[in-house]
């Protein structure tokens, strides 16, 4: 195979992260991953790792969907959210090979069981995937990632809320950054100004109803009510319509508006669950809401 054609693969696995094919898109979000890591730029490292070692074994073994990236994108969100929990070492190294590869089969047997739901598995592959090496960790081998400095509460400015906005764009790769953000905004731009504006309306969407809820100011504008209402915006906002009139449409914009109210309420029911057992939520509310919506409805 020629290097163009593995460097695609590559960036197309990516953009996938966020519904993109396109390469230019996968170029502009791993650029967004390194500027939104500077200070812990093994995040990015983490990803490309894991990028790579699943899509070798995906291509060696002619696994459908390789060269569009839907064998990449799970992996490379597992090997942002390995070095985002834990601390750096050879040790952890490893586990990111693990995690990247055991998406593969994972991804496989998820697609099989929905199915019948005609859904895909979205990214329960990395969730499952990443817990597992969480669990693995936790048993001592590695010690948790603690961040030198704990900022304090942010307040509540106009600024704030504008850079919170977009970290919600950002988080979807694990990334706590503006400037990562509008790149990764721009990956979206570039294939689609329609999906780069769901995104901004899924993550605005998280910070309203986040407050609305109550939740934490500081998680709020840190984007961590955010980044899975920007999955389901982009999802659901995408599907395609069952006629065009315009009652269709409005139809459309209030099942957007459940899915996006529903993968809120989800992440604030299950983030206490998951957390009494040591496990991030990561991007569960937007699988289960998608899958929910789409069953439901598309």
């Amino acid at each position: 195979m020629e290097i163009k054609s593995i460097a695609q693969t590559l960036f197309r696995g990516v953009g996938q992260v966020m519904f993109q094919r396109s390469v230019l898109s996968g170029i502009l979000m791993l650029a967004g991953i390194f500027a939104g890591s500077p200070d812990r730029s093994i995040v990015a490292l983490g990803a490309v790792a894991a990028l790579v070692a699943a899509s070798t074994v995906a291509l060696l073994r002619g696994m459908n969907g390789t060269r569009d990236g839907l064998q990449g994108f799970n992996a490379v969100l597992a090997g942002c959210a390995v070095f985002t929990f834990l601390s750096a070492g050879w040790a952890t190294w490893g586990l990111v090979v693990v995690a990247a590869l055991l998406t593969l089969p994972l991804k496989t047997l998820l697609d099989k069981l929905l199915s019948s739901t005609n859904q895909s598995s979205y990214t329960l592959p990395f969730i499952v995937a990443t817990w597992a090496v969480l669990l693995l960790a936790g048993t001592g081998i590695i010690h948790p990632y603690v961040p030198e400095a704990i900022e304090q509460q942010p307040e509540l400015t106009t600024v704030n809320i504008i850079i919170g906005w977009l970290k919600g764009i950002s988080q979807v790769f694990l990334i706590d950054s503006w400037i990562g953000a509008v790149l990764i905004l721009a990956g979206l731009a570039v294939s689609s100004w329609r999906v780069a504006i769901l995104a901004l309306v899924g993550s605005a969407a998280g910070m309203i109803l986040a407050a609305i809820f109550g939740c934490q100011q500081a998680e709020i504008l840190g984007g961590l009510w955010g980044f899975s209402p920007v999955l389901t915006a982009i999802a659901i906002g995408s599907a395609r319509l069952k006629g065009h009139m315009p009652s269709a449409q409005l139809l459309h914009y209030a099942i957007l508006a459940l899915s996006l109210t529903l993968t809120v309420l989800l992440q604030l029911c299950l983030t206490p669950l998951l957390a009494a057992v040591g496990l991030p939520i990561l991007t569960l509310p937007f699988c289960l809401a998608t899958i929910i919506t789409k069953v439901l409805h598309y």
